[in-house]
């Protein structure tokens, strides 16, 4: 229950006008500064609350970018494996040593190039997958913040 301004501790009529003055200038402070801090704190919970969807946005996509990665880790692990059995057929098969060496020499030529294909291929493939995973979760935070500012300031 509110006690009126105009009232002393005790109850009694308070006779100075200063004491009033005073007491209602005391209770606009505290009014003034638990709007403020509702204010922030209705903000920030919208800030926060924007960082966990955000958070639960980039993970799925974070999941969906990995499974991608790992299965085309899966299928270039599966095209040099097939190439090795494919040498090692070859290679059973050699009539001399000037063939074997031959046999291995071309192996080895390319599966050094299919390592680096692979490798430039799974490099350009994880920079996509981490630029569209930073611009995901930067699209899902600025328009909240936006939201939050103008919400404060209503």
């Amino acid at each position: 229950m509110a006690k009126n301004p105009m009232s002393s501790m005790s109850g009694e009529p308070v006779r100075d006008l200063a004491a009033v003055g005073a007491a209602l200038r005391a209770s606009y402070g505290t009014d003034w500064m638990r709007q403020l801090t509702q204010n922030g704190l209705e903000q920030s919970k919208a800030i926060f609350e924007t960082f966990l969807s955000s958070a639960r946005s980039s993970a799925g996509t974070i999941d969906q970018q990995a499974l991608e990665i790992r299965e085309r880790s899966l299928a270039l692990a599966s095209q040099s494996l097939s190439s090795g059995f494919d040498f090692a057929s070859r290679i059973l098969h050699a009539r001399n040593p000037n063939e074997v060496l031959r046999l291995q020499s071309e192996f080895l030529s390319r599966q050094a190039h299919a390592l680096a294909d692979q490798a430039k291929e799974l490099g350009h493939a994880m920079a996509l997958s981490a630029e569209e995973i930073g611009g995901h979760a930067l699209g899902q935070v600025h328009p909240t913040a936006d939201q939050a500012r103008r919400k404060a300031q209503a």
